[in-house]
């Protein structure tokens, strides 16, 4: 025969989950979220049905129509679970054989009971109406924190956002220890660290200074990632300067040490005050150079299109250092260790060495810084040159030396010149040398 039940007490007390952002002293077990529910089962006339162990099965849905095989939660105490009904009065767990851990709580929520008899389950079907879920008055406080919403946590399982309007500080995270004060990890790897002092990891959890930006090494047949270092552009409507990007070396105090500097595409930097600059280290698109190291070796300049005119410097050595400019790919000039100029030469063995022709369009000045003048003939002292007059050298005109203009227009091979009276001869026939009194 079919029972008539009623359910004449339900007291619901939840034990809420969640996840907060909280330092706690020591691991608290959670417990196991579930519902005490109690009842009492009477027969048509409101007599308490008769002592025993029942089956009973529940349901949770999220309405009053929802079938219940699309229930969200189903427990049926049967068997060793059945429930213990005395004087019609029974209590039960509910969540303690089919855990409640993957119900959404935050929504309506509907209670589906129905009785199976005391024996084999011999269900007799739901129960109507279904039970709305409600809360005890002290479970009200468990949707809070300290008395503070659970809409004010931030959630660790999902995303969520930090969001306040304050004068204050938004959040402020205080390391007492050693250990790192910030980490942010990518799928497990770390790829932002605030270490215990204060320094910045970007691709590094062990920054070796303030601020340590690491790239790390590509995959096999990827492109390595560049990075970015861009000030910001100036703002429209007005004649208005673009943000700079400025790299300052620290200063030294005291005696017997050196300041920083600013070193680019090099790794060691010894030289106090100075700009450090690896190979090739900078270039301009606009104009088509760059400046830093192109040949091999300590060698470093400026170097415009395609290299093939370039400025270099060379200092791997007193003796070797140079200076050289070139063009066409080809060297034109060069000083080097010594001083030594060489135009055409790499090799120049004075203060000017000149491979190839000279062409003159000014005068030359001498060791007293004189300018020659006509008449003048510039003559080696051994330690210089000076320009001397023709006239000390005991060279005249025609009436006294025989001068260029007084000579044939024509010469025959092997002849000699002699003056006669005022004409110059030239014989090849009428002159013997017998070599007796050289």
């Amino acid at each position: 025969m079919r029972i008539k039940q009623y359910i004449t007490a339900l007291i619901l007390c939840f034990t809420v989950s969640g996840v907060f952002l909280t330092l706690v002293p020591e691991v608290v077990a959670q417990p196991a979220p579930t519902i005490n529910y109690q009842g009492k089962l009477t027969d048509a006339s409101g007599v308490a049905v008769a002592n025993g162990t029942y089956n009973i099965r529940f349901w949770l849905l999220q309405s009053t129509s929802q079938a219940t095989t699309s229930a969200i939660w189903t427990e049926s105490l049967t068997g060793a679970d059945q429930v213990q009904v005395t004087n019609g009065l029974f209590s039960v767990m509910l969540g303690s054989t089919s855990p409640l851990t993957s119900v959404d709580f935050n929504q309506p929520l509907f209670l589906g009971v129905e009785i199976g008899g005391t024996g084999a389950a011999a269900w007799d079907g739901e129960m109507s109406p279904r039970k709305p879920l409600g809360t005890v008055p002290a479970a009200f406080e468990s949707f809070k924190l300290g008395g503070v919403a659970s809409s004010s946590f931030l959630r660790s399982d999902d995303a969520d956002t930090m969001a306040a309007t304050s004068a204050s500080t938004l959040l402020t995270i205080n390391q007492s220890g050693s250990g790192d004060i910030f980490n942010l990890l990518d799928g497990g790897t770390e790829v932002f660290t605030v270490t215990d002092g204060g320094n910045v990891g970007i691709g590094t959890s062990t920054p070796n200074g303030l601020l340590n930006i690491y790239g790390g090494t590509a995959a096999s047949n990827e492109d390595g990632k560049s990075i970015i270092l861009s000030a910001q552009n100036a703002g429209s409507g007005g004649n208005n300067d673009g943000g700079s990007i400025f790299l300052m070396p620290g200063t030294k105090t005291g005696t017997g040490v050196t300041s920083g500097v600013v070193s680019i595409g090099y790794t060691e930097a010894e030289i106090a005050a100075a700009t450090w600059l690896g190979a090739n280290a900078l270039y301009s698109k606009g104009y088509g150079y760059f400046v830093g190291g192109y040949i091999a070796g300590n060698t470093t300049g400026i170097n415009w299109g395609t290299s093939s005119t370039f400025l270099q410097g060379s200092g791997t050595s007193a003796s070797t250092d140079y200076i050289r400019m070139g063009t066409n790919s080809t060297e034109r000039f060069r000083i080097d260790g010594n001083g030594n100029v060489g135009i055409g030469t790499t090799s120049p063995y004075a203060k000017l060495s000149v491979a190839g022709d000279i062409a003159l369009t000014g005068g030359i000045y001498d060791n007293n810084a004189t300018l020659g003048t006509t008449g003048q003939i510039l003559q080696t002292t051994g330690s210089g040159v000076e320009w001397v007059a023709t006239s000390t050298l005991g060279l005249g005109g025609v009436s006294s030396f025989l001068g260029l203009s007084d000579t044939p227009g024509s010469y025959t091979a092997g002849s000699l010149l002699f003056t006669s009276g005022s004409a110059v001869t030239q014989d090849n026939t009428n002159l013997f040398w017998d070599d007796t009194n050289n």
